[in-house]
């Protein structure tokens, strides 16, 4: 269980409330990830303020946002954040489940845009002091202009957070099973 109980719809504030239906229009319900964030409001306007410009205002595409997701998170062993995005993947996206995996295990046939970009987040999520000119040279030659790969860093920077934050508060996928509550 995290280290602290998420939010539930039933006992959010309006504002809360308003904001957990937010998330729960991108999740189909909200995320444990916004239930937690919650209790700060003012973090949580932030946090969906920053991730729905970035989505919204990107010229990636969700499948290459997704992946980038999924790629970081499972290089940072962040169980939380691969299992809600390789829902993504599979439920909105509409991937299999076994080229996600694939993509987790490092073993997906990626088309070279795809691939490049799965392979420069996993360094920005390893080691991001080792992003170099041959990191950027790949993308470029995958079709990437400076505009997306500022943006791919981006995400996978916004993706690592995400780790963070719920890796430091023991947010679990279990959770959701565990919890009574249907938000």
């Amino acid at each position: 269980m995290a280290l602290i109980e998420y939010v539930s719809l039933e006992t959010a504030d309006d504002r809360t409330r308003a904001l957990l239906e937010e998330d729960a229009e991108q999740y189909g319900r909200p995320s444990l990830f916004a239930r937690i964030l919650a209790h700060s409001p003012e973090t949580l306007a932030a946090r969906q303020e920053y991730t729905a410009r970035l989505r919204a205002e990107s010229s990636l595409d969700d499948r290459l946002v997704e992946l980038v997701y999924v790629a970081v998170s499972a290089s940072n062993d962040c169980d939380y954040c691969v299992a809600s995005h390789t829902e993504q993947l599979v439920e909105h996206v509409g991937l299999s489940p076994d080229t996600v995996t694939a993509v987790i295990e490092g073993e997906a046939t990626l088309d070279s845009r795809e691939a490049a970009a799965v392979a420069v987040a996993r360094t920005v999520a390893a080691e991001p002091k080792r992003v170099d000119e041959s990191d950027l040279d790949s993308l470029r030659s995958a079709g990437f202009d400076d505009r997306e790969v500022i943006e791919l860093i981006v995400t996978a920077s916004a993706a690592v957070a995400a780790n963070t934050i719920t890796d430091a508060l023991n947010v679990l996928p279990a959770d959701g099973a565990l919890s009574n509550d249907p938000s």
